[in-house]
């Protein structure tokens, strides 16, 4: 009973200790990985070290504030985040990589849809598999895992980012990011009855077009 009490009092300072010293274990592979990629060692893209993390550094910023300016802003519905469903916080990265990795790829002629796509897809697919994983044992989200499983995200799309070949797949990058930014909006509009697009609330898509 004692250990229990312990636990209890103590879990809100555990828990989000742990989540810090997760994330610089994270940022620090992450490092790692990016230093691995170097011009030489992989035929990438080619973008220096500071440069991604600074792309990576603004897609969590701006990320983190797509998500509170839906109900100020409504007008941007189509970047950000309109219920609390699983798919629409993916806009949550999907929007801020492709604006920050293709905008600083572009500047150094350096652009590579392919790499962008393969990068956005890696980090939604990590962030809904990470999502439904842990919340399959703890039977509910929990805010500060929900955060961290967006910062693996983000590293993890910078680093499959890099590790795209230039020069590749131009033309197929071109037309499969056209096609995630037109689902993004598109599902947001016309949602799947089904669990990812599902706000815990029971409703799909915009709160105008619920029932509630």
């Amino acid at each position: 009973m004692q250990c229990l009490l312990f636990f209890t009092v103590n879990c809100d300072i555990i828990f989000p200790y742990a989540a810090m010293r997760i994330c610089l274990a994270a940022v620090s592979a992450v490092s790692a990985g990016v230093k691995y990629l170097r011009p030489g060692a992989a035929k990438g893209v080619y973008m220096d070290k500071r440069s991604i993390i600074i792309c990576s550094f603004l897609t969590l910023i701006f990320g983190t504030a797509l998500h509170f300016v839906y109900e100020p802003l409504p007008f941007l519905w189509p970047v950000a985040p309109v219920n609390e469903s699983v798919w629409e916080h993916l806009k949550l990265l999907v929007f801020p990589f492709f604006t920050f990795f293709g905008a600083a790829s572009a500047i150094k002629k350096q652009f590579n849809p392919l790499a962008l796509w393969t990068g956005a897809v890696s980090g939604m697919a990590f962030i809904a598999l990470f999502f439904y994983t842990y919340t399959a044992f703890t039977k509910t989200h929990i805010l500060w895992v929900d955060i961290l499983s967006f910062v693996l995200a983000v590293a993890l799309a910078a680093v499959v980012y890099k590790a795209v070949p230039a020069g590749k797949g131009r033309a197929a990058g071109i037309i499969l990011s056209a096609a995630l930014v037109a689902a993004m909006i598109l599902l947001t509009l016309f949602p799947p009855q089904i669990p990812l697009f599902m706000d815990p609330a029971g409703f799909y898509g915009m709160p105008v077009q619920s029932n509630i």
